[in-house]
């Protein structure tokens, strides 16, 4: 399916770079993707997300890497990863050639805004007080987005999964950790570590528990819709 992606994203630059910029300079199939990118939703105060992401899942290496410079140079600043992917440097690698292509094309890309949303995920193997701190610090590490006082927050850490790996749906020790791991996250957000947070897959019982206990509401439920 990313191999489709790439494709598409680089017919859409081919075609933008031959006719004037802008929506309206745009071929007629491509106004609407564009229209996409450039419509926004606040989801916390001060925190505006695309509407329209690239997803990198089971893309590694290469192939996410031009996936995402192609998505960058249309326009498509929302690159949505996870810890489980093992993307994460391959992408914030991508970032940076992007926003420091080589001399010859500096000129062609000088007027693009390199400002880039983020969003990764904890993942079901690292749910847990001890294992969600050092899957944040991690990710942070990995996307570029810590190391330095000033490092641009994440902008957005989802739970991955609404249970631990391995472990059956209806054991406490689910419930404990989802707890655990929305803790972690609340910390970070209290640090200015990312901006803002969420979750991914709950059911409507595990956000009605979810909102029994945080001092932060999430900003986000990431479901996938076929």
């Amino acid at each position: 399916m990313l191999r489709s992606l790439v494709g598409s994203e680089m017919c859409i630059r081919d075609r933008v770079s031959t006719q004037s910029t802008g929506i309206d300079g745009a071929a007629p199939c491509c106004s609407h993707t564009f229209a996409l990118m450039k419509r926004t939703v606040e989801i916390a105060p001060g925190v505006v997300i695309p509407r329209l992401g690239l997803g990198t899942f089971r893309a590694k290496g290469t192939e996410v890497q031009a996936a995402v410079c192609s998505a960058l140079a249309v326009g498509d600043i929302h690159i949505d990863t996870a810890s489980c992917y093992k993307n994460e440097e391959d992408i914030a690698e991508a970032i940076h050639v992007h926003r420091h292509p080589p001399e010859s094309d500096s000129a062609s890309v000088a007027h693009q805004d390199d400002r880039v949303f983020l969003t990764s995920k904890i993942s079901p193997y690292e749910m847990g007080e001890g294992r969600a701190q050092t899957a944040l610090d991690s990710i942070l590490k990995r996307l570029g987005r810590a190391g330095e006082p000033d490092s641009t927050p994440l902008d957005l850490i989802l739970v991955h999964w609404p249970g631990k790996a391995r472990t059956p749906p209806d054991s406490a020790e689910n419930s404990a950790a989802r707890r655990e791991t929305w803790r972690v996250l609340e910390s970070a957000l209290e640090g200015g570590r990312v901006r803002a947070i969420g979750v991914s897959n709950y059911t409507v019982s595990h956000l009605e528990e979810l909102l029994t206990y945080a001092r932060f509401r999430p900003a986000v439920n990431q479901v996938e819709l076929h």
